[in-house]
Parts: structure tokens; C-alpha cells; sequence
């Protein structure tokens, strides 16, 4: 099996990566357990996972910040935006934030596992 025609398709590394992990594992299934296979014969063995190309880390200036807090009067945006510069909290987790979760004496910010109704705003 050509491993090109999946990068040559659109799929990325990541995803590639995650394919061959989880067919050198069904093979290894064949093999060990069940003997459908003999023992060296995974086609998947020796075929390494693709490197992935690190992206350089991008971070908001705060002239950026700035322009974004100067784009809306809305006080839930200026609170969202202010939240996620300040915090580096992901959008979701941002979303689901409750006056719960922040202590203002100490300042700082609980992040609890919630059920999606739980929190104030659905991540669409």
C-alpha cells in the first residue's frame, strides 16, 4: 500500500499518521491473538509515521488586542476577548465559564468539566 496517495489526497499528517498507527494495530491483532497472519508479516511494521512540520507559535500583539477591544461596545465580547487574551484558555472552554469558576479575590479561573448544558454558551 502506497502511503503517497494519502498525502497526495489532502489528508494531513496528523490524520496519516493516526491511519498507520491503527493499521499496524489491527495487524498486530491478526498475528498475535488470532493467527490469521504469521509472526513478521504486518505489512505496517516497518512503515514509519510522517514528520509532522512544526508552525511557528503566533500570539496576539497588543495593538491587536487593542483594535479587537475597540471593535465592539458589547461588554460579553470585551469580556470574552479580555478572557482569552489574558488566560490562554481554549474558545471552548471560555464559552462554558461561569461567574462559578472565577475567583476575583485570588484571580483566578477554575476550569471544570462541564455537560454541554451546563455552561452559558454553545460552542457552534
Amino acid at each position: 500500500m502506497c502511503m503517497r496517495f494519502y498525502c497526495s489526497s489532502g489528508l494531513s499528517t496528523t490524520t496519516v499518521n493516526k491511519y498507520i498507527r491503527t493499521l499496524r494495530r489491527i495487524f498486530n491483532l491478526a498475528i498475535e491473538p488470532r493467527d490469521y497472519l504469521r509472526e513478521g508479516q504486518n505489512p505496517f511494521a516497518k512503515i514509519k509515521e510522517r514528520k509532522k512540520a512544526s508552525k511557528p507559535v503566533t500570539y496576539v500583539s497588543i495593538d491587536e488586542y487593542r483594535a479587537l477591544m475597540n471593535t465592539t461596545q458589547q461588554l460579553w465580547w470585551k469580556a470574552l476577548i479580555s478572557a482569552a487574551y489574558g488566560s490562554g484558555l481554549r474558545y471552548g472552554e471560555i464559552l462554558k465559564l461561569t461567574w462559578a469558576d472565577i475567583d476575583f479575590e485570588n484571580q483566578s479561573i477554575r476550569i471544570a468539566a462541564k455537560e454541554e448544558n451546563e455552561g452559558i454558551c454553545r460552542a457552534s
